[in-house]
């Protein structure tokens, strides 16, 4: 009898043995699965967060071009994972990062993304700089229509930039154009000749800015009338408001030799019939509200130039020349162009308004 509780107790001992190992391998089974569960989903995490990190390099592309439209919603895939970044401008104002209330001084974009890979959902922020301001004041030439022409166009010159901008579709078939820059277009891009930049087709648009002539009347600190002839000018020194503004009620005739940074703003016709130069360190704005056209003897203009109507070149049989920005409705050529971007009102935001460059200013 007690030879058979001792094998009793053994059996006993060894199903104990058995059930105990089995618990425990299903245990590291189990154990295993989470491991390589969680080792999955860092995979996974890490590869959202690398997308997520190219997606902000793309931002990041489009705000150096300056071919972003605030706000503004940017999708991609990048690998296999579906990206929606909404880009928003959070320049001084409060915003929200990860929980954490965070004003940001400088210009900048808070991108939040919304990521999905493989099924699961994740949610990304960043904040970064802003880049260009995406208005029609940082290219050498700004055309709010499209352009088809054999003349020779040409951006860009030493210390000066060459970005170009077209809302329509580009045809430049004079194999000596010369882009310095990026040239962006709305529809569809036909350049026979060189593009030093990016070439971006379809492209949002950038709204055309439309200038109050009685905004501008009312700040005026002198007042001409129609026909006015303005051969050189001497600005006076610049005041809380700004720069001195010109105001011509009606067409106008415009060249010489300008001193001082100061506004020329003409609710009519521009004529400019010669050179137009500026003093050391001075700037020169032309606010045309209607047509700009060049006669045969205007080669050399330094002068941030806006025309509200068409901007036209006469036969001269010679490249004009603009060193400041040229922005206008609609750009008709006969002779070639060169337009050259002065960045000052980029670099200087209050530049630009203190300039009372359309768009920007009041």
């Amino acid at each position: 009898m007690e030879e058979l509780k001792r094998r009793g107790s053994v059996a006993l001992i060894a199903l104990i043995m058995v059930v105990a190992t089995a618990a425990v391998a299903l245990a590291m089974v189990s154990l295993s699965g989470s491991v390589r569960t969680k080792q999955i989903r860092l995979q996974d995490r890490r590869m959202v967060q690398d997308a997520f990190d190219g997606g902000v390099d793309y931002v990041h592309d489009m705000a150096e071009r300056g071919v972003l439209r605030l706000p503004q919603t940017v999708n991609l895939t990048v690998g296999n994972v579906q990206e929606s970044l909404a880009l928003t401008d959070v320049s001084s104002v409060a915003v929200s990062l990860l929980g954490v209330s965070v004003t940001v001084g400088t210009p900048s974009i808070s991108i939040n993304g919304t990521l999905t890979y493989r099924g699961e959902t994740y949610r990304m922020q960043q904040i970064i700089g802003r880049g260009l301001l995406s208005t029609v004041w940082q290219y050498a030439i700004y055309d709010d229509s499209s352009i088809s022409t054999l003349s020779t166009v040409s951006t860009g010159s030493s210390g000066y930039q060459g970005d170009a901008w077209f809302n329509g579709s580009v045809t430049l078939l004079n194999g000596s154009s010369h882009i310095r820059g990026n040239l962006t277009s709305t529809g569809l891009i036909v350049d026979l000749g060189a593009v030093d930049g990016v070439e971006t087709t379809n492209s949002p648009s950038i709204t055309f800015p439309n200038p109050s002539n009685s905004t501008y009347s009312a700040a005026a600190t002198v007042s001409l009338p129609n026909n006015s002839v303005i051969h050189g000018y001497s600005f006076s020194a610049a005041t809380a408001t700004g720069y001195p503004l010109i105001y011509c009620s009606g067409a106008a005739t415009i060249s010489g030799n300008f001193t001082g940074s100061g506004v020329i703003f003409v609710d009519g016709a521009v004529t400019i019939d010669g050179n137009i130069a500026t003093s050391v360190g001075s700037h020169l704005v032309i606010i045309g509200n209607a047509n700009v056209s060049l006669s045969s003897s205007a080669t050399s203009l330094y002068a941030y130039i806006y025309c509200g109507g068409t901007f036209s070149t006469g036969n001269a049989g010679t490249t004009r020349s603009i060193i400041g920005g040229l922005v206008a409705s609609k750009i008709t050529l006969v002779d070639g162009l060169s337009s050259s971007f002065d960045s000052l009102v980029v670099s200087n935001p209050s530049e630009a308004y203190n300039l009372k460059l359309p768009g920007v200013w009041p």
